[in-house]
């Protein structure tokens, strides 16, 4: 199936969409041949803040601010929407003492996880879990990294 990866920046911050498209699309590949369902569009929006918190408010009822929100489109199943935040991304691996460039492409990876089903609670066992899977497809894809770098403004 022919796949495509829109991406929209809502954001001041600079990212080369082109290497961040290809990257992505590697993630896709290789994330659909483990699952019997397949997407042929993903949308990626890069938010602000403010806009993923109104977005987290409206869909799931949370009144914060995310990494990451995943969507299907109910009328056309082969495709998805992914929201992110680059700003919390930055946070979130600042904070837990990651390189920016693996955590934004593990916070990708996640999001497309979610359009493919993936579920979980926010336990200590249940996210081991999420994290072996995280790695279990990043020792599949060769991701050279570049798609990944963002200039913050």
């Amino acid at each position: 199936m022919l796949k495509t990866v829109n991406v929209v920046n809502l954001t001041e911050h600079d990212l080369d969409e082109d290497s961040f498209r290809r990257e992505t699309l590697l993630m896709l590949s290789e994330v659909s041949k483990s699952h019997e369902k397949d997407f042929s569009l993903i949308n990626i929006c890069f938010m602000k803040r403010q806009d993923i918190k109104n977005l987290n408010k409206e869909f799931l009822g949370k009144d914060y601010p995310t990494d990451t929100l995943s969507f299907i489109d109910e009328e056309n199943p082969v495709s998805g929407d992914i929201a992110v935040c680059l700003d919390i991304v930055k946070e979130d691996a600042d904070r837990d003492g990651k390189k920016f460039e693996e955590y934004f492409a593990e916070v990708v990876l996640h999001g497309l996880l979610h359009l493919f089903g993936l579920e979980h609670n926010y336990e200590e066992e249940d996210l081991a879990r999420v994290y072996k899977l995280h790695r279990f497809f990043f020792e599949k894809i060769s991701l050279k990294w570049g798609g990944f770098n963002v200039r913050f403004n």
